[in-house]
């Protein structure tokens, strides 16, 4: 009982533990009011979309490096094969999705927890037929339960078995596609772009001549180009005393080599996945990569390493990569390393790589994975807000 002036207000509590009330359908949704109609699979999937759309964004600009996928690389070959399908955006799917639902089995094995331990205070309370009825929201509390915990290990399952699938695949090689020991020389240096200068890998036959150049693609903000040049670059120019600066290459490249269409990336190019996808699209038939790791230290240089093993699994080549302090390695199309440098030391290894003209979905069709999980996660919150 309460009065305030001369109105007198009678308040009753329910005989029920704050806990619940606080979990009860009128005060739960925050301002909109009403529970939330999201399920632990949507919330998950939701999720999963989100976080794919935003290392997609991420990727667009000078600053990516590292997707979550690649925490996976170059160890769990056969979770990596789901870069076949969609790319980095298909393994990093699957490792948000494992771990979302094992969050959710975890949320709702505590809510069930606490909700339990909270009704035993009422217990006495509960007539026959609420004890009934209780026993039978038990069991199927622990059925959801169950199901919360076989979710993603079952998930966790599929995609290694779909990853496993794709990497036991037979490598056939087509007669005569080897690419023996010859006298042409790729060789890393600079070329010339009107007043500026490119990072190049050159294509030199045995006349000395430059049959054919790549440019790099993606240079290295503030090691390799200043930011904003367009609108500092007045500025930069009169206190720098270089007379020229980096600038990047053309996007619509080619590579031809007398052995056939070669897939290049210089140094950072190695960690966007789409600069090699493009050219394995226009018919790059096995992958080259030179690079300049000599500021990085071990754990950078395996993660150089680990970028070009992804790139090979994703289009499906060969690739030859050439460092000048580590790693120098070859990668079949499965993404097993044949033969990998040390660190600082003078290597030379022969090997034989192969022309493959395969195209993975994720080299006909790119990322369309984060499009259509972002498609069916608006569809999921107009239905649960409906």
């Amino acid at each position: 009982m309460a009065q305030f002036g001369d109105r007198t207000f009678l308040l009753t509590l329910p005989r029920k533990n704050p806990l619940l009330i606080l979990n009860s359908p009128p005060l739960q949704g925050g301002a909109g009011g009403g529970r939330s109609k999201l399920s632990g699979l949507a919330r998950v999937l939701i999720g999963t979309a989100l976080w794919c759309a935003l290392e997609s964004i991420w990727s667009m600009g000078s600053l990516w490096w590292t997707s979550l996928s690649y925490t996976q690389s170059p160890h769990n070959l056969a979770i990596l094969h789901l870069g076949q399908l969609s790319g980095p955006s298909a393994v990093t799917a699957a490792i948000v999705a494992v771990n979302g639902l094992i969050a959710e089995a975890f949320i709702a094995g505590r809510r069930k927890k606490e909700e339990g331990s909270s009704a035993t205070s009422n217990v006495r309370d509960v007539t026959d037929g609420r004890k009934e009825e209780g026993r039978k929201k038990k069991g199927e509390g622990r059925w959801k339960k169950w199901v919360a915990y076989i979710l993603p290990a079952g998930l966790f399952l599929v995609l290694h078995i779909v990853g496993w699938s794709l990497y036991n695949r037979p490598l056939i090689q087509e007669a005569g596609t080897g690419l023996k020991r010859g006298v042409l020389a790729w060789v890393g240096g600079f070329g010339q772009e009107g007043d500026s200068m490119t990072n190049s890998l050159l294509a030199i036959d045995k006349t000395g001549e430059i049959v054919s150049r790549y440019d790099k693609l993606k240079l290295v903000p503030l090691g390799e180009y200043i930011p904003f040049y367009e609108i500092l670059g007045g500025i930069i120019n009169r206190l720098s005393p270089l007379d020229t600066h980096l600038v990047p290459g053309n996007s619509k490249q080619w590579f031809n080599t007398p052995f056939g269409h070669a897939i290049v990336g210089i140094c950072y190019d190695s960690a966007f996945a789409e600069v090699f996808r493009y050219q394995a699209a226009n018919g790059g038939e096995f992958i080259l990569t030179a690079s300049n790791n000599a500021h990085y230290k071990p754990p950078m240089l395996a993660q150089h390493h680990a970028l070009d093993v992804m790139r090979a699994i994703e289009t499906d080549r060969w690739a030859a990569i050439a460092t000048n302090t580590g790693y120098s390695a070859f990668v079949n199309p499965r993404g097993e390393t044949i033969w990998k440098s040390g660190i600082n030391t003078y290597e030379v290894r022969d090997a034989t790589i192969y022309r493959r003209q395969t195209r993975t979905l994720y080299v006909r069709w790119g990322d369309w994975l984060t499009p259509l999980l972002l498609v069916l996660a608006g569809l999921m919150w107009l239905i649960a807000r409906n």
